[in-house]
């Protein structure tokens, strides 16, 4: 029974540092482009963006993993509610769903981790 005490523990140090990582990526992406998650903004992000109809395909044919919810940001004169993924092979993709009604739907990247840092 010891071992798999000592394998939870483990698995729940292992969990909390990569808590830690995301919660630091999260603060670094919206310290870095913080002139854009703000009321009175207007621009987009500097990323390239993902076409709806690729940005559903890529969702349904790849795991991703959620990195963070950044929910109730402004962006580009709105509300959205900012994810941000990770895919297996490491790259990024952020997902800004909001707007007027929750209609409004934006999807980046992919982006590498020195454009979130």
């Amino acid at each position: 029974m010891g071992w798999r005490v000592l394998l939870a523990s483990a698995g729940l140090g292992v969990m909390s540092w990569a808590l830690a990582q995301d919660a630091a990526l999260q603060a670094a992406f919206e310290r870095r482009y913080q002139d854009y998650l703000h009321a009175a903004s207007q621009a987009l992000l500097p990323f390239p963006q993902v076409g709806k109809t690729d940005w559903k395909r890529l969702k349904e044919t790849h795991p991703l993993q959620v990195v963070f919810v950044a929910p109730d940001r402004y962006y580009n004169g709105k509300v959205y509610t900012l994810t941000l993924y990770q895919a297996e092979d490491g790259r990024y993709y952020l997902e800004a769903k909001g707007g007027f009604w929750g209609m409004d739907e934006l999807a980046y990247g992919p982006l590498g981790p020195d454009e979130l840092k």
